[in-house]
């Protein structure tokens, strides 16, 4: 598997916090769209 740059975990916790998580989670409600665009 390849490893992640730096800047692409950034990245991620950036889109991860702007869907504003409950206790660190996610409903897929929230997620679908996320995935449908990546």
């Amino acid at each position: 598997m390849p490893k992640l740059e730096q800047w692409e975990i950034k990245k991620y916790w950036e889109i991860f916090r702007g869907l504003k998580p409950q206790d660190n989670k996610l409903n897929g409600e929230k997620l679908a769209p996320v995935f449908k665009n990546s």
